[in-house]
């Protein structure tokens, strides 16, 4: 559509190098057919590489192998295997004490306020400080600071109760950065 139709109408050149075409070559009505169906033959590989990539993760999770880019906190990958995760102890007592206070009738936000006033670095200042090249979402708003949605997270996360548990959401499309949850068994 876009060889053929779009890009003549708008008065677009385009020019693919490694596949010979121009636009501008009214010579080369050959490798406007061809094109497509290299475009076509590309896509299907790139499907099916894909499809093997999530199969082996997937076979990954089923053997208790962690695949996260990151280990999350409380944890750190083991430099031995960085498919198994380690407790990182510092960051452990941190999540020990949330529980602790929690159990203890303290909310989240109180939680987090007794975190901030004995000076206990947040995840992310505990993740920096510790060497990782790591950065939140909302690092530019981050000084640092517990909030109750962290407190919350980690208070909610079955991670913290020893079950390894991965492959929650998966894409929708390899096209898509939209989630789907997929259900639990």
């Amino acid at each position: 559509y876009y060889i053929e139709q779009y890009f003549r109408a708008h008065q677009i050149r385009f020019i693919a190098l490694t596949d010979q075409f121009d636009t501008a070559d009214a010579s080369n009505l050959h490798g406007g057919i061809m094109l497509p169906l290299k475009n076509m033959i590309n896509e299907a590989y790139a499907l099916d590489i894909g499809r093997k990539i999530k199969a082996q993760a997937r076979q990954a999770m089923k053997d208790g192998e962690y695949i996260g880019a990151r280990a999350p906190y409380g944890y750190r990958k083991d430099p031995a295997d960085k498919n198994k995760l380690i407790v990182e102890p510092q960051a452990a007592a941190v999540v020990r004490r949330i529980y602790a206070l929690y159990l203890a009738g303290h909310g989240t936000q109180s939680i987090a306020a007794i975190l901030n006033r004995d000076g206990v670095p947040n995840p992310t200042r505990h993740k920096q400080a510790m060497g990782y090249p790591y950065r939140n979402g909302a690092a530019h708003n981050d000084h640092g600071l517990w909030n109750r949605t962290t407190v919350s997270r980690i208070l909610r996360d079955q991670m913290y109760t020893g079950d390894l548990v991965q492959g929650r959401t998966k894409k929708i499309s390899y096209k898509s950065k939209k989630m789907a949850s997929v259900p639990q068994r």
